[in-house]
């Protein structure tokens, strides 16, 4: 896990045959067809199309003790 991120999406994109899987603080869908994921306050969005993805999850971030995390 990267940061202080609290969301992962786990997605798999059309065509590919693999899982990817992405931190985030927020997640939003925008209405225009997009998921927007949020790094950090001020930073701009990255941006995934809904139709590029074959299929997607949101779960909560695992939360580690401070000494256990990396």
């Amino acid at each position: 896990m990267m940061g202080n991120r609290n969301l992962v999406l786990e997605m798999k994109l059309r065509g590919d045959a693999g899982l990817k899987v992405v931190g985030a603080e927020r997640i939003q869908v925008d209405g225009c067809g997009r998921l927007l994921l949020y790094d950090r306050r001020g930073a701009a969005p990255s941006q995934i199309w809904l139709r590029e993805l074959q299929s997607f999850a949101i779960r909560r971030a695992p939360h580690f003790p401070a000494e256990t995390a990396a």
